[in-house]
């Protein structure tokens, strides 16, 4: 590992010196001196707006970096982020790489180095072994969401958690949850209720999504800008939800929540949802998802945008230091 990111989009807050604690054993110092440099650029960027979300977010780690250097950076970001000038440290799932025992329980280990209320944990296909798994509530040990409140208490990965400092509201989303052990993405009606719910809220929370998969595919139209950072990684266009007519009904109502519209969704039981955002006030701002090994932004149309990225880069363990400007992306 010798690197860190920053992407065009977070804001921690804090100037830092050089650090007394020995992170060495488990992170080279180059590696360290590029966390701190853009640590120290974002400082630099943010000052301390609040029309500025900042964010430290991982994603799609696989397993390919031993539980010491993965610890090694958690504690760099424990012992040197100004804590009150962060949102929240997300985590957009596929951590580990089988859904192993001794692979989630690196997961937990690592959420247990921060504030567990700083925390946002997303699990994705790989961490319950990429399989056809409906009930995955058994994930929580490793995923910590202690402050996340949901329909029935986040059982199945999908969560919501406000940072009332920010005014900010993350939305986590699950669209694994495969029926009657079916691959298909879908999403219940549990899930579609609750979200309904979740964005009519009139709290004046402006919103995050957050999902382990991205919400528009790649396919549908072209994108503003990617960057391939996994050569060798050949994406498949799998779709957020494999129903292609629930799947379209989804993206109209994310597109009806960003404009605050009135409208139907019928998932794939065949219910029908009715929803009204006409009343609510706050922002659907954008999303934020990992999945396909590379980075990417695009705008949906008459919608949000949204940024998919990769934390594995060029063979590095690479921490985003990430900030929303909240304007801009109204």
């Amino acid at each position: 590992m010798s690197y860190a990111m920053s992407t065009t989009s977070g804001k921690p807050i804090k100037s830092l010196e050089a650090s007394a604690v020995d992170y060495t054993q488990n992170l080279d110092s180059t590696y360290l001196a590029n966390l701190r440099t853009a640590y120290n650029y974002l400082v630099n960027k943010a000052n301390y707006s609040y029309d500025i979300i900042p964010c430290i977010l991982t994603t799609d780690v696989h397993s390919r970096f031993s539980e010491s250097q993965l610890m090694g950076v958690y504690r760099w970001i424990a012992d040197e982020v100004d804590w009150q000038s962060i949102s929240k440290v997300i985590d957009l799932g596929d951590t580990s790489n089988d859904g192993f025992t001794v692979e989630l329980q690196t997961v937990g280990k690592l959420a247990d180095i921060l504030p567990l209320d700083k925390q946002v944990r997303v699990w994705g296909n790989h961490d319950f072994g990429n399989g056809s798994t409906f009930d995955q509530s058994y994930l929580r040990q490793y995923f910590k969401n202690p402050q996340a409140t949901t329909l029935y208490g986040g059982g199945n990965g999908y969560f919501a958690m406000v940072d009332p400092y920010y005014n900010v509201k993350y939305v986590a989303l699950n669209n694994m949850e495969h029926y009657g052990g079916v691959r298909d993405n879908m999403m219940t009606t549990q899930q579609i209720s609750w979200l309904i719910r979740e964005l009519e809220k009139a709290d004046g929370h402006d919103i995050i999504l957050c999902s382990h998969w991205f919400l528009d595919c790649m396919n549908n139209t072209a994108l503003e800008e990617v960057t391939l950072v996994e050569s060798n990684y050949t994406r498949t266009d799998e779709p957020f939800l494999s129903n292609a007519t629930v799947y379209a009904d989804f993206l109209q109502m994310v597109a009806d929540r960003k404009n605050k519209a009135s409208g139907s969704f019928t998932d794939d039981f065949g219910v029908v949802h009715e929803y009204d955002f006409t009343g609510c006030n706050s922002e659907l701002l954008i999303s934020w998802a990992g999945h396909d090994h590379i980075d990417f932004y695009k705008h949906m149309e008459n919608s949000i945008t949204q940024i998919e990225f990769d934390t594995y880069g060029k063979r590095v363990y690479a921490v985003y230091f990430c900030w929303l400007d909240r304007v801009n992306m109204k």
